[in-house]
């Protein structure tokens, strides 16, 4: 699954952290960026990236960004392997979902 986040604007942006502005004593330096959710027959995973470098939440006018996130058949969620079945996924930034999407495992 490929998550993408562009900045559309036409100039420089940060994405702040969500959890700095609630808890001002919060480490802003080590909230979420790229995440992954995944449910289905065997349950569900949530999968976030945790953001240490600033070229991770700042982006240049038009800029792009993207993660992959690799997922094989199997039974192991937390090792990002899946039981065959039917799934609704979506992918995040920070604390922004994109709507759902649904795929299949099976024969």
């Amino acid at each position: 699954m490929t998550v993408i986040v562009r900045n559309r604007s036409a100039h420089w942006d940060t994405v702040p952290s969500y959890y700095s502005s609630i808890f001002p004593e919060y480490d802003s330096t080590s909230t979420r960026t790229f995440g992954v959710d995944v449910r289905g027959p065997a349950g569900g995973i949530s999968d976030w990236d945790l953001r240490f470098d600033p070229s991770e939440w700042i982006f240049a006018p038009g800029e792009t960004k993207k993660r992959v996130f690799d997922f094989t058949i199997g039974n192991d969620l937390i090792a990002h392997k899946l039981p065959p079945g039917n799934y609704i996924a979506r992918g995040g930034y920070s604390e922004y979902w994109s709507t759902h999407s649904t795929f299949v495992i099976g024969p």
